[in-house]
């Protein structure tokens, strides 16, 4: 974390440098930190969000068509579930 501040204050030094010569200063160190900060807080993922009425009802009603269809058997007595199964690898080939 550290060294990740300091390569990325150069950056800033390197943009703020007219003449070739590169300073690093306090703001150079201080505006590279605050990036860093904002880029672990994205890599620490989101917050899981409560799920609205339509996600709810939505989700409810996928789970209730894959129970059902686990159930259904077609006319030469094959589970339908292992056809779906098997349709889904020819797809992924």
């Amino acid at each position: 974390m550290i060294r990740e501040v300091v390569e990325r204050s150069k950056l800033y030094a390197i943009s703020r440098s007219k003449s070739g010569n590169i300073k690093l200063t306090g703001d150079d160190l201080l505006h590279s930190a605050r990036g860093m900060k904002a880029h672990l807080a994205l890599m620490k993922g989101k917050v899981e969000a409560t799920p609205t009425v339509q996600e709810a009802a939505g989700a409810a009603f996928a789970k209730l068509v894959e129970e059902s269809v686990k159930t259904v058997v077609n006319d030469d007595g094959h589970d339908f579930t292992r056809k779906v199964e098997a349709i889904h690898e020819r797809v992924l080939q």
